[in-house]
């Protein structure tokens, strides 16, 4: 494995991965789109002209900027544009609510926002909210004058050299993640932070200016961010293609392309597996494949193995408050550590710990612990919630595991899903386990809804395979053949297919929404009671 500490040193600051990278080799192509390429010198060229926007704007360093943007070159070149103008780039995810998009924009005091023509739309709805914005940077020239804010088309402007130097441990990108009371939480991430998680992505992946990496993953998510951070940085390309609704088309490309890489969270790969027929779909340049987002099952592990042989998969763990990556598991070791997520990535250090920090044994279910470079600088705005999950320089995840003998990471889930029932705690991930083995079963998720008498029961929210059908009965016995009563479903939901977000990443709260009370077909289980 490289060094991961000697991985560009000079590069201090995120606009770096594009300044050294367009100084180095400004002709080699940095983004590939369905209509164009882009070299590196273009891609600058145009981060400067969003650069000079924001400065005619009056925008001062340190000002945060929205941006409403679908994947493509002008999201990469407003993203870095923000960081030439000395500003702090806020990503939002342009699926989501008018009212959840104004919360955001007010919660971090966002007065100016980025936009491309698709997003356009949006606008009216998240204006009917309140929210500070002052200014529109188009990304091209648009008449938005009935929206009543100072407009700028980013084509206007010259590509005037900008490099606002800021200190590395200064904010450099705030995203956000849901929060457990609803109110979405800004994790503010350092240049520091950001570029020490983006080295060690480098060092074990091994990557370098021959890798081309498929971005199917949004840029607003961090793990689809930490594709285009690590492959700037080493003067590689990124294919960008938003077609996964359509995932043989995106397979074509990534075999034209001749991709070295490919990305996904469990949900792109139950996609695939369900979807195409993977023999011999992919590049035949393909390289490594990486998975996080999620724990993804064994079986689901196997075939993506199976179908990208001889690349390399790797099964990976992190949070958005770690600029995204924390553990990864060689592949080769996934036959002798099946289900595990491996170990800390280069700079980070791990314990599994009681609620007092005191390390667990091995093989004792604990919270996860995390320390490193890479840590989020803290909530924006919530010193209350900064201060209950940084201790000590510590990360309290949330997120429950154990490690083996050997200081493998096995990811158990989340602390606020284990099911108190009747006495017992009960992991959702065993029960899916079950679950997901039985031969109709495409999909399951597994959650706690409160009981009057028990506490909470077990709730099982299944999708079936296409064509597949199966009867209560059958879910109940296959259940009792292999859990204890206390771990058996007392409610199984049959739904067509499960909610997931824009990330492609499964929403249990949505589910908790939806059957508190049930409104769909439930299947009681009399016997569990």
């Amino acid at each position: 494995m490289l060094d991961y500490t000697a991985i560009f040193p000079s590069m201090t600051l995120l606009q770096d991965l594009l300044l050294e990278s367009a100084g180095a080799f400004p002709d080699r192509t940095a983004l590939i789109d369905l209509d164009a390429s882009w070299s590196y010198q273009r891609l600058l060229e145009r981060a400067h002209q969003y650069a000079q926007a924001f400065q005619e704007a009056g925008l001062l360093p340190g000002d945060r900027i929205g941006l409403l943007m679908e994947n493509g070159p002008e999201y990469v070149s407003a993203y870095f544009g923000v960081f030439l103008a000395g500003c702090v780039a806020v990503p939002l995810d342009f699926k989501s609510q008018a009212v959840v998009l104004a919360g955001i924009l007010q919660d971090c005091k966002v007065e100016c926002l980025t936009v491309t023509p698709a997003q356009v739309s949006r606008l009216k709805n998240i204006l009917e909210f309140a929210q500070p914005l002052r200014w529109l940077i188009c990304s091209s020239q648009l008449p938005l004058g009935s929206y009543r804010l100072n407009c700028i088309s980013a084509n206007t402007q010259e590509a005037v050299a900008r490099d606002v130097r800021n200190d590395p441990s200064n904010p450099s990108v705030i995203n956000y993640t849901a929060g457990s009371s609803g109110r979405p939480k800004g994790v503010v991430m350092s240049h520091r932070a950001i570029l020490a998680n983006t080295r060690s992505i480098i060092a074990y992946l091994e990557l370098t200016h021959q890798d081309r990496i498929m971005q199917v993953l949004p840029f607003f998510y961090c793990y689809g961010a930490s594709l285009l951070h690590t492959h700037l940085m080493v003067g590689g390309s990124v294919v960008i293609d938003n077609r996964f609704l359509y995932p043989s088309a995106v397979l074509s490309n990534m075999a034209q392309m001749r991709c070295t890489g490919f990305a996904g969270v469990p949900s792109t790969f139950h996609t695939l597996v369900t979807k195409c027929n993977l023999r011999d779909s992919f590049s035949p340049a393909l390289r490594y494949v990486t998975q996080a987002g999620g724990r993804m099952r064994p079986q689901l592990v196997d075939a993506i193995r199976a179908a990208i042989a001889p690349a390399r998969l790797f099964i990976m763990y992190g949070q958005t408050e770690a600029s995204a990556r924390l553990t990864y598991l060689e592949p080769e070791r996934w036959t002798d550590k099946r289900g595990s997520v491996g170990q800390p990535i280069p700079g980070v250090s791990l314990k599994v710990a009681t609620e007092t920090g005191v390390e667990a044994p091995p093989g004792t279910v604990a919270e996860i612990w995390v320390r490193g470079e890479n840590l989020m600088s803290g909530y924006w705005g919530q010193p209350g919630e900064t201060s209950r999950v940084l201790v000590d320089g510590w990360l309290c995840t949330g997120d429950l595991g154990y490690l083996d003998e050997d200081g493998f990471l096995f990811i158990e889930g989340r602390v606020t899903e284990i099911i108190k029932s009747g006495g017992f705690r009960i992991s959702p991930g065993e029960v899916e386990d079950v679950l997901i083995r039985h031969p109709a079963v495409s999909e399951v998720a597994v959650l706690g809804l409160a009981d009057s008498q028990n506490g909470e029961m077990v709730l099982a929210v299944l999708a079936l395979k296409e064509g597949q059908a199966v009867s209560e009965v059958e879910l109940i016995r296959h259940c009792k053949s292999i859990l204890p009563a206390h771990k058996i479903p007392q409610r199984i939901v049959l739904l067509p297919e499960l909610p997931k977000s824009a990330s492609g990443k499964l929403q249990k709260e949505s589910l908790a929404k939806l059957f508190a009370p049930s409104t769909e077909r439930i299947i009681n289980n009399p016997e569990i009671r």
